[in-house]
């Protein structure tokens, strides 16, 4: 179902830096914050957002990966 081989390398990058943070949701301006120069932050989010990798909270702008994508991502990587 969740293929890291369907991700491009900008999204598969962004989702290891995702993958050490907590599994709570994250406002956009604080990932933006951790991390910055990444002039597709909000592009690549939206993406994973959109391929089932993270949670969008549209209210509060905010993103959230599930403990369950993180240890497949990590398995994959592994």
């Amino acid at each position: 179902m969740y293929e890291l081989s369907r991700l491009s390398q900008n999204e598969s990058s962004l989702l290891s830096l995702l993958a050490v943070l907590p599994a709570e949701s994250i406002p956009f301006k604080i990932l933006e914050t951790l991390i910055p120069d990444t002039a597709t932050l909000e592009q690549n989010l939206l993406s994973l957002s959109r391929k089932g990798w993270l949670d969008y909270n549209d209210t509060y702008a905010s993103f959230k990966v599930s403990p369950r994508h993180t240890g497949h991502y990590k398995k994959e990587k592994s």
